[in-house]
């Protein structure tokens, strides 16, 4: 996990200090983070260490950072792209595709650099089909705006199935001819029969979101992801080695 190689970057930095600016100032930030997995832990991290107090008891979902005015809320990816798009958040840790699925005012501030993933079609591995020969497939998925997007810059004719989740099955059920999914370790794909096929739909890493583009975010919005990309000037070494070892 991409915390682990934080945590040995922080003990061989001890004399590193992050200055916070933003105590002074009167309005209240709210950022959104993943509430599940190895994104939540990476994102806590990088805030912790930016010098915000972020991290979570038990299931609790609202952290304040009264010192700072900055309020954390943990919720699922697909609600952050959401809330920011539609103003109830000012800036969310997200992954790049589901800006792209989400299709709101959502805009990139900051590349974080870590948690690539890479969407893919896949299809039985006992089928020997180059992706252009499948003529008007069923194409199975959680994330049609992601899709749509792809099968109109190929060329590619079919139709969407919706999926809330289990693509990977969706060819063995006979409800679709492909799956487009993301592709992280492969184990789960691998496991049900899938391999993928064709280039890759979109590769995708973490990014902090907001609702517009840095000219026209608040001083107080800046200086809070100002100070986050400090700490990633910092950090990219441990990043490109992470990502080395993944990847």
């Amino acid at each position: 996990m991409f915390v682990t190689a934080v945590k040995s970057w922080a003990s061989t930095h001890k004399g590193v200090s992050i200055q916070m600016n933003l105590s002074n100032r009167i309005e209240t930030i709210k950022v959104a983070l993943p509430t599940k997995g190895s994104y939540s832990e990476d994102a806590c991290r990088l805030m912790e260490t930016a010098g915000f107090i972020c991290r979570r008891k038990g299931r609790q979902l609202v952290v304040v950072d009264s010192e700072r005015n900055v309020e954390f809320y943990y919720l699922k990816f697909s609600d952050i792209a959401r809330f920011v798009g539609q103003g109830y958040l000012d800036i969310g840790v997200i992954g790049q595709d589901l800006i792209c699925d989400s299709e709101l005012p959502v805009y990139e501030v900051l590349l974080l650099g870590f948690e690539k993933v890479t969407w893919h079609y896949f299809c039985s591995k006992k089928n020997n089909r180059a992706l252009f020969e499948y003529e008007a497939p069923n194409i199975a998925t959680q994330h049609k705006n992601i899709v749509t997007k792809d099968m109109v810059r190929r060329g590619l004719k079919g139709t969407i199935i919706h999926m809330n989740g289990s693509v990977e099955i969706a060819i063995r059920l006979g409800i679709a001819d492909l799956v487009a999914d993301l592709l992280c370790s492969g184990e789960t794909t691998d496991e049900n029969g899938l391999k993928a096929i064709g280039d890759p739909i979109m590769t995708s890493s973490l990014v902090l979101a907001a609702r517009n583009p840095r000219e026209f975010l608040s001083t107080s919005v800046n200086t809070f992801i100002d100070q986050v990309g400090n700490v990633l000037n910092l950090w990219q070494p441990t990043i490109k080695a992470h990502i080395l070892r993944r990847y």
